[in-house]
């Protein structure tokens, strides 16, 4: 089969496709988790380029 029909099948047939099944297995993970990892990454990326002279703006880049 070439990629697109794959593609095509793989967006209508979620269910016999063998990664969604896997992860069926695990529960999803609270978007607070998300947001806490940004701001934990935003603060470090500050500080990292406060002591390496970057611009703040250039953290967020």
């Amino acid at each position: 089969k070439s990629c697109v029909e794959q593609f095509r099948i793989s967006l209508v047939d979620q269910k016999n496709d063998v990664h969604a099944r896997l992860m069926s297995h695990y529960a999803e993970v609270p978007e607070f988790w998300y947001y806490i990892l940004f701001v934990v990454s935003l603060i470090l990326g500050t500080i990292n380029g406060y002591h390496n002279e970057l611009l703040s703006g250039h953290v967020l880049l």
